[in-house]
């Protein structure tokens, strides 16, 4: 017997701060739903009270399905996305399973296969689901239209993935024509006025911080210089806009290398970051890895115009091409300026976290950008520091 999550909708965090207020209060949520929604291809309904049926629960477009195969997609698409489910309860949607009619899509995925289509009705009365996800299937859309009306007529909500959910944006349009509906797709302009006018503003709110916040610079050089032995500050070659390298700033946090200490070990699908190899952080160093003080000389970073407030964060050139090669619309983070922190950070893929989901958020970020996302994000990220994430 199979043991399925309960039927009960999630709680929301308490929360923490007037900081987690902003970015978790009473107009964040559906701006979050919708975020994720975009980028994981799901539509999902922020007061869900119960688990989800995932319908055909393959995410992936037609060229790519019929050139891997079904359980391709299912190892691809369905379970990343069903593990983003289960592990973001705040949307109050449990994820059950799978729909299908053939059940060894499921062998070996972190859900079974409940039946097919035409269990629905069964599967809906022994699971308490509420909610079907129609996802792309490889099934004759009139038999997929035949399973959402039955699953309409239970009384399910269904939510449609579209196919080209990838450049599905905030500011997609809709029309009809002749009773067809048609989205309209907006591209981001990465080179027009808006992103001009971020740049800008970037700089000037980093050069006036620099000066407001210069007696804690100083404080924090001292300590570096005084507890440890190298220079206060660390330059590191790194990628940004373009594709082009820069050299980018933090205080040292770590005593210099030794022929015997380990080299970094990066899981396989992980970004580098955190302790790499050896633990080589200072005393002080902990404590400015901890709080992200080590951060603060990008300040400058963005001053020079080599990066922004927010965006992408910046990494080394062996790993952009790298991950160039192997995730998919890595380069496409290239964009825009590289960040001092990002909406991917914001929402905890920090350190050695997967690299794909970084991809999807940072893409998501630029996709979707308006000034008030960037407040969202300077202050979730503000929060982060204060309690030491």
């Amino acid at each position: 017997m199979v043991s399925l999550p309960i039927a009960h909708p999630a709680p929301r965090r308490r929360l923490a701060s007037l900081l987690d207020a902003l970015v978790e209060g009473q107009a964040w949520p559906a701006v979050r739903a919708c975020a994720d929604a975009s980028v994981l291809g799901l539509a999902c309904v922020l007061a869900g009270a119960g688990p989800l049926l995932a319908l055909s629960f393959a995410l992936v477009a037609l060229a790519a399905l019929a050139a891997q195969g079904a359980q391709g997609a299912y190892e691809r698409s369905a379970e990343p996305a069903f593990r983003r489910l289960l592990s973001e309860p705040e949307h109050g949607l449990v994820p059950v399973g799978f729909v299908d009619d053939d059940p060894l899509l499921g062998s070996g995925a972190i859900a079974p296969v409940l039946g097919g289509p035409a269990d629905i009705e069964r599967i809906a009365m022994r699971t308490g689901a509420t909610q079907v996800i129609v996802a792309f299937a490889p099934m004759p859309d009139s038999e997929l239209y035949v399973a959402v009306r039955k699953a309409q007529a239970l009384g399910l909500t269904v939510s449609v993935v579209p196919r080209l959910y990838e450049s599905t944006t905030m500011r997609t349009g809709q029309r009809r024509i002749a009773g067809m509906p048609l989205f309209e797709m907006y591209a981001p302009k990465v080179d027009g006025a808006g992103f001009a006018a971020k740049h800008a503003a970037d700089r000037i709110v980093a050069g006036a911080a620099l000066l407001v916040l210069s007696p804690l610079l100083i404080v924090l050089a001292l300590a570096v210089r005084l507890t440890s032995r190298g220079p206060v500050l660390f330059c590191q070659t790194r990628v940004g806009l373009g594709g082009r390298e820069f050299g980018m700033l933090k205080f040292r946090s770590m005593r210099p290398r030794c022929t015997e200490d380990a080299l970094a070990e990066i899981a396989s699908g992980c970004a580098p970051g955190g302790v790499e190899g050896t633990d080589r952080r200072t005393l002080v160093g902990r404590f400015l890895r901890r709080s992200s003080l080590d951060e603060l000389p990008q300040l400058w970073n963005v001053v020079r115009g080599e990066m922004s407030l927010v965006g992408p964060r910046p990494e080394r050139p062996d790993w952009v091409a790298r991950f160039t090669d192997d995730v998919r619309r890595y380069d496409d983070r290239h964009r825009v300026h590289a960040g001092l922190t990002g909406w991917a950070q914001v929402n905890g893929l920090r350190g050695q976290t997967s690299i794909s989901d970084r991809v999807e958020h940072d893409n998501f970020y630029i996709e979707n950008w308006s000034p008030w996302l960037d407040v969202k994000v300077l202050a979730g990220t503000a929060s982060a520091a204060l309690r030491g994430e």
